[in-house]
This record gives structure tokens, sequence and C-alpha cells, in this order.
């Protein structure tokens, strides 16, 4: 499984199974790999989502166990390209994972969507999460924000499939997640 974030083009980020981050600085020529970022004591898993803000500078991962079936979820944030790591606060419960996530521009805002558990923002480069009071439980497939966090917009892929179980649409936030409207 290969995920990877492209910021203004000259740095990127792809993580690949079984876990590791390899990075890039000059638009893909060389890559490196990260040996900065912890991993977890079942060193099992893989780097289930990554975003970084359009500069590199910040980067959010996101990692899965595979023997503990999920169970050990890990969010690291990086303010440094990479270079060094910081495990913050687990916003998903056990058994859920992170879908989605998006940095602001600057990278102080950070907004990501747990499998059927909501929308959690942060305004601090993701080392505190809060809930918002998005629709949960949702399958959020695609989100965005603007660069001061005040405007979130969030699609929920169900209204998108053939066989919809209620809800679904596009939602957005106008007050940093504190109320929803159900656009489409």
């Amino acid at each position: 499984m290969l995920r990877a974030t492209l910021a203004d083009g000259s740095h990127m980020y792809v993580s690949e199974a079984p876990g590791y981050i390899i990075t890039s600085a000059d638009y893909g020529s060389t890559w490196t790999k990260i040996t900065s970022i912890p991993q977890t004591t079942s060193g099992a898993g893989y780097w289930s989502n990554i975003a970084c803000n359009p500069t590199g500078q910040h980067v959010a991962a996101y990692y899965q166990s595979i023997i503990t079936d999920g169970a050990d979820p890990r969010l690291y944030v990086s303010s440094d390209y990479g270079s060094t790591w910081a495990l913050s606060w687990n916003p998903a419960v056990a058994s859920s994972n992170v879908r989605i996530m998006y940095l602001g521009p600057s990278g102080q805002r950070m907004s990501l969507s747990a499998y059927k558990g909501g929308i959690y923002t942060s305004s601090d480069y993701g080392h505190s999460w809060s809930l918002t009071s998005a629709p949960s439980p949702m399958y959020y497939s695609s989100m965005s924000s603007s660069s001061d966090g005040r405007v979130i917009a969030a699609i929920d892929n169900r209204a998108f499939t053939t066989v919809t179980i209620g809800g679904g649409g596009i939602w957005a936030s106008s007050d940093s997640g504190s109320t929803w409207a159900n656009l489409a």
C-alpha cells in the first residue's frame, strides 16, 4: 500500500508497506528513508495516511498495526520536514482508523476524519485534537479547510454509492466545526 503527499513539488513523502516513510527534497530525484519516526512495539503495520502542508515542512502520518487488528493506531506530527517526530494524541478509537487528513497552508491547522468516528480538528500543529459536531458515524472520503480553519468541507461518500444507508452528501461548517450543514 502506497500513500504519497506532494507538497510544492520539491518535498514529497511516500509511505511504503510494511512500515517505512521515504522522502525526497529534490523533486523526486533522490529518496531517503525516514529513520527518526518511532515504530510501534508490534513492529508490524503500515502508514495508512500521510499529509503535509503545501511547503512540506509540517507533516502528519498515521500508523496502523496489523498484528493487533488496528488496535494500536498512532498519529505522529513533524514540523521540520520529517527530521523529528512527536506522538500526537490518538484521535481515533481502536476500532476505527484515520481515513483522510488535511493540513492548512501554515501547518498550524489540521483536520482529520476517523472511520465511522467523526471529524477532529487541531489548531496547534496536531499536538491536541477536538472532536467537531460533524455527523457521525459517516464515511468521509474527502475533506478541505480554509487556511484559518474556520471553514471545513467534507464529503460523506455514502451519497455517491448505489446503496445508501442514510446520510451522505457534502457537509460544511463555517465556524471551525461547531455546527454543520448538509449542502447536497
